[in-house]
């Protein structure tokens, strides 16, 4: 078995999500991910640090583990080369989205409360977004900063 540890490196330039007045609970912070290779396989190890709820008679019940698998952007772009026009395309990630989810529909793991990991199969050459928010039996939480991975 191989395990690979890919370290979090995040900019925080632009803030990490705030604390919601409304629901009083705070985002997850994600701390380690850790991909591992077995039976021809891969998969990715996600952790966590728990979080409380500040209304001790609505308390936390789990996690929700949001992982979308965000597809590249495909643009053409034209240029005069000698005199020519020529095309090229190019493919791009998409910009991340500090306020929403990337695009599309995530794939969304629960835990319970007093569990602060989870193991998702993942494929080489694909680009992740994954981030994860708490919830009560009446709320949902923020969801913590994006967090981006690819192997291979």
């Amino acid at each position: 078995m191989k395990v690979f540890c890919v370290f979090l490196l995040v900019s925080f330039s632009y803030g990490l999500p705030t604390d919601s007045e409304v629901t009083k609970l705070s985002a997850p912070n994600l701390t380690h991910l850790t991909a591992m290779e077995s039976d021809g396989g891969y998969s990715e190890v996600i952790n966590w640090d728990a979080v409380v709820s500040d209304d001790a008679s609505d308390p936390i019940v789990g996690y929700k583990v949001n992982i979308w698998e965000v597809k590249k952007i495909k643009s053409t772009k034209y240029s005069y080369v000698n005199g020519t026009l020529q095309k090229t395309e190019e493919e791009k990630e998409p910009p991340i989205d500090f306020d929403n989810g990337a695009e599309g529909t995530p794939t969304v793991l629960l835990t319970p409360a007093n569990q602060t990991e989870v193991t998702y199969n993942i494929k080489l050459h694909v680009n992740y977004e994954i981030r994860i928010q708490a919830y009560t039996k009446s709320i949902d939480g923020p969801l913590s900063y994006p967090v981006r991975l690819r192997l291979g």
